[in-house]
């Protein structure tokens, strides 16, 4: 469904204390006549970012009044994302990192 961006800052993320930042979007969509709000953007998200320049590159694409596609689930309207595609760039981290601790162990032992 169609949505709308309401909202769009860089800001410290709140579940952590440490210095992560975080690319907070706040967007708006209608199913069925009534009105959600929601800022889950991705269908996963793994990297958080410690440095504030690299969260404002994704800034520019969500900007605020910008009319976007709200993928949302049907049985629940109010779980949304604005992004269903897999993200092939946070696997591959995990899985370099995992095979980095992998090769860690083995030479460790």
């Amino acid at each position: 469904t169609e949505g709308m961006i309401i909202r769009n800052t860089v800001e410290r993320d709140k579940k952590d204390t440490d210095r992560h930042w975080r690319n907070y979007v706040v967007y708006e969509y209608s199913v069925d006549g009534k009105h959600y709000q929601n800022n889950d953007r991705h269908t996963q998200n793994l990297i958080f970012s410690s440095s504030l320049k690299y969260q404002i590159v994704p800034n520019e694409r969500f900007v605020e009044g910008k009319k976007v596609k709200v993928f949302y689930n049907p049985q629940k309207p109010h779980k949304s994302v604005l992004d269903d595609k897999f993200d092939y760039y946070n696997l591959a981290i995990l899985f370099f990192s995992i095979i980095g601790v992998i090769i860690a162990y083995y030479d460790w032992k």
